[in-house]
């Protein structure tokens, strides 16, 4: 068994050393090796810097450890079932190089395809052209603290069938056009969706010159998470549901967004979104599309714009801004500042205010806050019984005088200011007497 100072990486829910592998690579006066955990040669050299030859040599699965060093490969590197594959780290913003850096500028430097991969502690550099990771018909992927920089797309799950929980954690990604898109590969006919991702953390930046296109980007999928990851400098910090009809659920807890065009695209699927922070958006801060908008749960910290699409062309809006926007167009609410409820859409009416009453005492209640501070008593309803008492307080009652927009029914009043009447609707006719 090779022993080599331990290296903290988590698996699951726990923390354990890597003091244990099978196979280690690392550099030697400009040539790279690979050894077994007896010490064997198994690969001098290679174009893929004797990665892929060592993952071939682990027939059975196993750890992989790359030292600390820079790796030039040509070809991308192909991951199976039951591979971990594990650098010497880095050191996050500080250098965002990290110590064990895999150069790939021809295409994707990892392609994964295959149960029970783990991917951590490697730095990937595009050099402008390649990109990162790729994934593709694979179940249990475990991706960790993986910095992806000067690529073109950071990570990218394509299926022909469906990837299925795959596990992101504390990804860093610089200069990227795209940092993690979601999806399938759709010119499979058996595509059906990247289901069960877990991204938590880490942090997705375009370049602060010329913003890249989306940080996470999602299009067919389904249960995914995304929690507490930052993006700035890009076009769109999140686009949810792109140019897609399969889409279902997203959540998303405080998502973050900073020095970008826009903010969050929601375009299709049915997303939820809790404690949105965004700051120093020159655009939109949420946009929804028509088929999104009876599907989407926003709450932020603070009142944001939100674009509203007004049909299926998405093509006119209309803007509000509000902290809260819930299964609109149902509710909108604005906890502080501006209060609103509406019911909708347009062809539905019925608006619900519902209070719980005990025996005695006032159940609904509505006030106003004046600007000298004092607080008015506008509306009282009272009574648990039926017919409750309505009492309206401090207020002029005007009641409109047309009434061809509703049938009148036994009860109801009006004020006719044109012949000076009060009428009451009774038995199936208007009853009025002259004011004088």
């Amino acid at each position: 068994m090779a022993v080599y100072p331990v290296i903290p990486i988590i698996d699951g829910s726990t923390v354990r050393k890597l003091n244990h592998y099978d196979i280690l690579i690392y550099q030697d006066g400009g040539h790279y090796y690979a050894k077994d955990d007896k010490d064997n040669l198994i690969c001098v050299d290679s174009t893929t810097a004797c990665i892929q030859d060592a993952i071939n040599y682990l027939r059975d699965g196993g750890t992989i450890y790359i030292k600390k060093g820079t790796y030039n490969i040509n070809n991308t590197v192909t991951v199976p079932s039951d591979i971990s594959i594990v650098g010497d780290g880095g050191y996050g913003w500080h250098n965002i190089k990290g110590t064990t850096v895999i150069k790939s500028p021809n295409g994707y430097a990892f392609l994964i395809s295959g149960n029970g991969i783990t991917l951590s502690n490697i730095t990937i550099d595009g050099e402008g052209k390649g990109n990162g990771i790729y994934i593709s018909d694979s179940y249990g992927v475990y991706i960790d603290r993986i910095n992806i920089i000067n690529a073109v797309e950071g990570i990218g799950s394509y299926p022909n069938y469906y990837n299925s929980f795959v596990t992101i954690i504390h990804p860093t990604m610089w200069n990227v056009t795209r940092g993690i898109v979601l999806d399938v590969n759709r010119s499979s006919t058996s595509a059906y969706r990247s289901e069960m991702f877990t991204i938590i953390g880490g942090a997705i930046y375009g370049n602060s010159s010329s913003y890249g296109e989306v940080g996470i980007r999602t299009g067919r999928v389904d249960f995914v998470t995304i929690i507490g990851t930052l993006v700035a400098y890009m076009n769109w910090a999140y686009d949810i549901g792109w140019q897609s009809t399969g889409n279902e659920w997203v959540v998303m807890f405080a998502p973050k967004a900073d020095t970008t065009a826009n903010g969050l695209l929601i375009e299709n699927g049915y997303v939820d979104v809790y404690g949105l922070d965004f700051d120093s958006i020159s655009g939109s801060y949420v946009t929804v599309y028509y088929n999104a908008k009876s599907k989407v749960n926003i709450r932020s910290k603070k009142a944001v714009r939100i674009l509203l699409a007004n049909d299926s062309t998405n093509s006119s809006f209309t803007t509000m801004t509000y902290k809260e926007l819930i299964q609109n167009p149902i509710v909108v609410r604005q906890i502080d500042n501006v209060s609103v409820i509406e019911a909708g859409p347009v062809d539905t009416f019925d608006l619900y205010l519902r209070t719980y009453t005990g025996l005695t005492g006032e159940r609904l209640h509505l006030q106003t806050y004046a600007p000298n501070g004092t607080m008015y008593d506008r509306v009282t309803i009272s009574n648990y019984e039926n017919p409750a008492r309505v009492s309206i307080k401090n207020a002029v009652l005007n009641i409109a005088t047309n009434t061809t927009h509703a049938t009148p029914t036994t009860g109801d009043i009006l004020i006719d200011t044109t012949n000076s009447k009060l009428c009451v609707y009774i038995n199936g006719a208007w009853k009025c007497t002259v004011l004088s």
